[in-house]
């Protein structure tokens, strides 16, 4: 009998344990018995909303060092407390994304510390992960893409809605039900397919089944909030940075009357 596992040593490499000598070797077959490939592994996890770059974008003046929390950027103008943005230098990418809690001149203060460190050649990118935008004479796309060189499994997807009003399965979050729809797509291989469209919450129950409204504490919002897990009915959806693959959100219609709508995808990176 052969106990196989799967190390990490600079790179995946499948070994087998002799029971006989008890040493571990590397292993191709079993006596030919069995073809023996390479496994994948992982060792981070993902967590990135789905987002669209707004094209406003400047440098740092300074080279960035890991766990700063400010940055000196060229024109600090085009920002306002409160924006999202991404640093990307190469193929060096922020985990997740960063917020603005200070501007004062060029030097531009963070809500949490940098993960990499960057040079004068990085770019620091707005972003929105709020989808309460109007779609409806020009679709909007809202985009999850895997980081240069990696290949990302997303295991699920959580949508959350914040409204001013009672929510009901007739309704999306609040609003009436949407005349286009919420639309959700992958690109793999470049092929692009739609796999579900959302008009109302019903439709997103359809999807996912684990949908909830949340009521408003005090003169708070109500919320609408759900969780589709994909490895449930036995898939995970893997996209792949050397195919330009991606997820996507195409926004069709007005959302501008929810408070927010946003929607982080979840999953592990192989490596």
């Amino acid at each position: 009998m052969i106990k196989v596992s799967m190390i990490r040593s600079g790179k995946t490499v499948l070994v087998a344990q002799n029971e006989v000598s008890g040493n571990f070797e590397n292993i191709k077959s079993f006596k030919g018995a069995a073809k023996v490939t390479d496994g994948r592994i992982h060792n981070e996890m993902v967590e990135r909303y789905f987002s669209r770059e707004t094209g406003i974008r400047t440098k740092p003046t300074k080279s960035i060092s890991n766990g700063d929390r400010s940055i000196t950027v060229d024109v600090s103008s085009v920002f306002s407390v409160g924006d999202f943005v991404l640093i990307k230098e190469n193929t060096v990418e922020e985990n997740i994304e960063l917020k603005i809690v200070n501007i004062t001149g060029k030097i531009i203060t963070l809500n949490r510390p940098i993960d990499f460190d960057y040079t004068t050649d990085a770019y620091v990118n707005q972003i929105k992960i709020n989808m309460n935008v109007d779609g409806s004479s020009t679709p909007i796309s809202f985009k999850v893409e895997p980081r240069s060189g990696e290949l990302w499994e997303i295991l699920r997807l959580i949508p959350t809605i914040v409204h001013s009003a009672a929510a009901d399965d007739s309704k999306f979050g609040s609003i009436d039900a949407l005349s286009r729809g919420v639309l959700f797509r992958i690109k793999r291989n470049n092929i692009l397919s739609t796999y579900t469209q959302w008009f109302a919450n019903s439709d997103l129950r359809n999807d996912m089944f684990d949908l909830e409204y949340t009521d408003k504490s005090g003169g708070g919002l109500f919320g609408t909030g759900g969780r589709w897990t994909f490895d449930r009915f036995g898939v995970v959806i893997d996209i792949n940075s050397s195919l330009s693959d991606y997820l996507e959100f195409l926004i069709q219609d007005d959302l501008t009357s929810l408070n927010r709508f946003a929607i982080k995808a979840e999953g592990r990176i192989f490596v």
